[in-house]
């Protein structure tokens, strides 16, 4: 356990040194990670994407990556209101099969070990094994 939190470390001082320059930033559409109304506040993690042992997947592969890119200073927010355009990133258990993307929305769906969004224009997988990617 201890190599693997080793591990961890050094890519996260590995990432913080990769980021883009804030100027190429600007030219990027607003990107939001989106958790859905009715979650206590209190549940999202104030201190920018602390991983919390205590809460589902779903919540850390949200808020943490959250917190990872915007300790880098990558410019995103975390909101817990579908935004009305920009890339909007989820986890797919936070999509409901309802919510269709507008002409100004992209959603990423972070599809774990679940089934794709019938609308998301974009998956994420965890496992480098999944069938999803075989389709791909």
């Amino acid at each position: 356990m201890a190599e693997v939190r080793r591990e961890f470390a050094h890519r996260e001082r590995g990432m913080a040194d990769a980021h883009a320059p804030p100027q190429a930033w600007a030219q990027l559409p607003p990107i939001y990670f989106y958790y859905p109304p009715g979650i206590a506040d209190g549940d999202i993690p104030a201190s920018r994407g602390v991983f919390t042992r205590d809460r589902p997947g779903k919540y850390n592969w949200t808020v943490k990556s959250y917190g990872i890119l915007s300790k880098m200073g990558f410019p995103c927010r975390l909101t817990h209101e579908l935004p009305d355009e920009g890339i909007i990133i989820t986890h797919r258990e936070f999509f409901k099969d309802t919510m269709i993307p507008n002409s100004r929305q992209l959603f990423v769906c972070v599809v774990a070990d679940f089934q794709r969004h019938p609308f998301a224009q974009v998956h994420m997988v965890q496992n480098s094994s999944d069938p999803l990617l075989a389709r791909a």
